[in-house]
């Protein structure tokens, strides 16, 4: 035992020890009962340390003392890191760069001045914000504080977060309650701070659309955040780019307060919990990975964890528990702040629209034998704020196509409404039917509308009442209005019939007097198809259609199977 003499003589003149022995390395002193609790455990381990040992203790055994070793501590190469820190820079300005970009039309130089100033710089400061209540907590713990490893992330946020690469162990589970919260509680201040000013300065104006490369569309904050932050959060348009680095640090700094491995939020809570911690932390991998299948951009964290293991780390001095008030306050305090942290996807009460597609159907017809279109149609929406706030709502829709808003709406009022033109470009459609989703956003609210295209050829064979398209004089609800179809091809022709209206239109069709089809009330806009017929050579197709309701406006569409079709625009 000569190599330990030095050892021995720390040991034994800092507590009562009854006994010692050796085990695989391992020096294991039997020490008298409530001695780890009397000795000034930091200054022991301090004084070992200059031997070259670290010693530690375990919740298990609170009267006993167990030294190993230090090996040689290990030299990290910074090629790693330097190449890492730049890799994430540029995934950051890229990520903000897509976000800005959609946020408002602009050059390029004008959306990467917007990416720097509204997004690049405030998210390197939520990193370096966190990084400085982790360099706080560490130095108060006597520990060294390490530069992390970040970790790029460019088709999400810019970043998953980082890595610290620090070989030190934590002294006791105190140290690592603070040194696992100082920096959420840092990411989370800055959160909140970065989101008020972002909403204080938010401009009026109303982008074009939705975040389109990000993982949310739309984004919430939790219900406390409507109450303490109503004058800054904004209520109309999309958030900019300086509150949604907001929002991405609630997410971030929620998801490493997980009870989980290595995690800030696995140090916190292994404080707190002890011998405990790893059934909560195996239970919070597999709800993890059950988010990260319908999230996958976070999967990175439970698979992270799991290689890193699911334990987490463990303390120099275990044998010191923290006591069950203290545990409890602490439990209750990390609950409410986690709550706090996590954007809801929430629809404040404040906030409620009711949207109307006065045509939810849109036959764009085209010129004879052409299979594409390069028109601009246009789409009238009705919008009513139901809400107690002003909204002033963009608009996107998906699948994309080119919208332009010749005249955007700007605040409507709580109980008023607003009528919206809204023009598509559907040059890139070919003859078909077309299923879109029309989106309305204001704020952390989407609202959506189905929109039908049925683009259609103007055929010159297949005509109503010897013309396409057909414009009737208008006619009265309960007036029939009497069509005739004809072919002038020597060929029997299948055709299908749409009827589309932009009243709630109760209407009867009668087809070569023998066919008859009534129609209660449809939707606005929805299209009312009927089952192929024939048109055979020389024939004339009767049609009358009669409306039974208020006055209004209707297409009829005859189809081939080829989109080739006769169109009346009628008004009754």
């Amino acid at each position: 035992m000569k190599e330990y003499a030095e050892l021995f003589k720390v040991i034994y003149g800092e507590m009562q020890v009854e006994s010692n022995e050796e085990k695989e390395g391992v020096i294991i002193f039997s020490l008298a009962p409530g001695e780890l609790q009397r000795i000034d455990f930091d200054l022991l381990a301090y004084k070992c340390r200059l031997l070259g040992y670290l010693p530690f203790t375990v919740e298990e055994e609170p009267d006993r003392l167990f030294v190993i070793k230090l090996d040689k501590p290990k030299n990290y190469t910074p090629v790693l890191r330097f190449m890492l820190f730049f890799i994430t820079m540029a995934s950051i300005l890229y990520a903000g760069f897509e976000y800005s970009s959609l946020y408002r039309a602009t050059s390029l130089q004008g959306t990467l001045i917007t990416d720097i100033l509204t997004f690049f710089l405030p998210m390197l400061g939520f990193l370096a914000f966190r990084e400085l209540g982790r360099y706080f907590a560490r130095s108060s713990c006597g520990m060294k504080y390490s530069f992390p490893v970040l970790i790029p992330d460019p088709l999400f946020f810019g970043t998953a977060g980082s890595i610290s690469t620090s070989d030190e162990v934590y002294r006791d589970r105190k140290a690592m309650i603070l040194c696992g919260g100082a920096p959420i509680l840092f990411g989370f201040l800055f959160s909140v701070f970065i989101i008020v000013i972002g909403g204080l300065i938010n401009v009026s104006y109303s982008p074009p659309g939705p975040v389109g490369s990000m993982p949310y569309t739309s984004v919430g904050f939790p219900l406390s955040f409507y109450y303490f932050f109503s004058f800054a959060i904004p209520f109309n348009g999309f958030i900019n780019p300086m509150v949604f680095v907001g929002w991405i640090g609630l997410l971030v700094s929620a998801l490493n307060f997980a009870p989980l491995g290595y995690l800030d939020g696995g140090l916190f809570w292994k404080g707190i919990l002890g011998k405990n911690f790893r059934y909560v932390s195996y239970a919070s991998a597999v709800a993890l990975t059950g988010v990260g299948l319908i999230y996958p951009e976070i999967i990175v964290i439970p698979v992270f964890s799991i290689f890193l293991g699911l334990n987490g780390a463990e303390p120099l001095n275990g044998s010191i528990s923290i006591p069950h008030y203290a545990s409890a306050i602490l439990v209750v305090i990390a609950v409410i702040f986690l709550v706090s942290m996590i954007p809801i996807h929430h629809v404040p009460s404040q906030i409620k629209m009711d949207v109307q597609v006065s045509t939810g159907t849109q036959v764009v017809a085209v010129a004879t034998g052409n299979s594409s279109n390069n028109t601009y149609n246009n789409l009238s929406v009705g919008i009513y704020n139901a809400g107690t706030v002003p909204v002033s709502p963009s608009f996107s829709i998906s699948p994309q196509l080119q919208l332009n808003i010749p005249d955007p709406p700007q605040n409507i009022m709580p109980g008023s409404g607003a009528n919206v033109t809204l023009s598509l470009n559907t040059s890139g459609l070919s003859l078909g039917m077309y299923n879109f989703s029309l989106v309305v956003y204001t704020g952390t609210y989407s609202t959506s509308a189905p929109i039908t295209f049925l683009v259609v050829g103007e055929s010159s064979h297949l005509l109503f009442n010897d013309m396409n398209p057909y414009y009737p004089s208008p006619s009265k609800p309960g007036i029939p209005l009497k069509l005739s179809l004809f072919d002038d091809t020597n060929r029997t022709v299948n055709v299908s019939l749409y009827v589309i209206t932009n009243q709630p239109t109760a209407f009867t069709m009668i087809i070569n007097a023998s066919q008859f089809y009534r129609q209660s009330p449809n939707v606005p806009g929805s299209p009312i198809s009927f089952n192929l017929f024939q048109i055979t050579p020389y024939s004339l197709t009767t049609i009358q259609f009669i409306a039974e309701e208020s006055p209004g406006q209707a297409e009829i569409v005859a189809m081939t199977s080829g989109y080739m079709a006769a169109i009346c625009y009628a008004e009754y």
